[in-house]
């Protein structure tokens, strides 16, 4: 975050009134960025079950396959981690 890179120049309070954020939103940002990914591991997995389908399972697909490897995760998560996953083979036809 810009704040977080101009901070050792400026006073945080000053600095957070010229770019217009308050304190908990500064706070929020840095506290994201600093967290790792809970889901970092079940992108990687549903990358892997992509690529292993031949790249023609979706999140139904995917969520079957998990089931199947036994771990029950929400067809929610599912799409929401999928939608961040840059499938880059995929095409429009």
């Amino acid at each position: 975050m810009t704040a977080d890179a101009l901070k050792n120049n400026y006073l945080l309070p000053i600095l957070l009134q010229n770019l217009r954020l308050t304190k908990g939103s500064n706070c929020y940002q840095h506290k994201l960025a600093t967290t790792p990914d809970k889901y970092e591991a079940l992108r990687n997995r549903i990358t892997m079950l992509f690529d292993e389908n031949s790249e023609r399972c979706f999140y139904r697909g995917i969520r079957a396959l998990m089931i199947r490897e036994g771990l029950r995760i929400s067809e929610k998560v599912i799409r929401r981690v999928s939608k961040a996953v840059p499938f880059s083979n995929l095409k429009k036809e």
